[in-house]
């Protein structure tokens, strides 16, 4: 009876072990598939473009403005989930929807003039470097029609 009892207990620590190994493939190979996931993210805006159409922006921060080219930036820790940026509009076709992209991706849609507003940054908006924000009308005021103002500015973010 002994010998059966060690026998089976040694039965279900192999299987214990073996399974433990097993996880943790599963959890690399899971890991793997969020990182060829996170390449595969198509943006929602691309493209080329040069200033065009009326208008100006501007982004600011606590370190200062995007004005005449600046790059304004922000220190973040790796904790930070949401950060607001400003972003301010000037002479913009108020008859138009405004798109705002950051690093290619919708952030916002909205009417714009001259108005002041803000774009919330959140996670790959807050990783280290420089990021682009742009904000596109369309002559059809939807992404499928063609593209009549751009405007482009850059923020920064550093590691505190």
């Amino acid at each position: 009876m002994k010998k059966l009892s060690v026998v089976m207990l040694a039965l279900v620590l192999a299987f214990v072990f073996v399974a433990c190994g097993d996880n943790g493939n599963t959890n690399e190979s899971k890991s793997k598939e969020t990182k060829s996931e996170e390449k595969k993210v198509e943006k929602d805006f691309k493209g080329d473009y040069e200033d065009m159409g009326n208008g100006t922006i501007m982004l600011s921060t606590p370190s200062g403005t995007s004005e005449d080219g600046n790059v304004p930036f922000l220190f973040v820790e790796k904790d930070d989930q949401l950060i607001q940026i400003g972003l301010d509009t000037s002479d913009f076709d108020g008859s138009k929807l405004s798109y705002v992209y950051v690093d290619g991706m919708e952030k916002d849609k909205d009417q714009f003039g001259d108005a002041q507003s803000t774009i919330d940054l959140e996670k790959n908006d807050l990783k280290v470097g420089k990021h682009k924000v742009e904000v596109v009308q369309y002559d059809t005021d939807k992404p499928d029609g063609n593209v009549v103002t751009y405007k482009v500015a850059q923020y920064e973010i550093k590691e505190k």
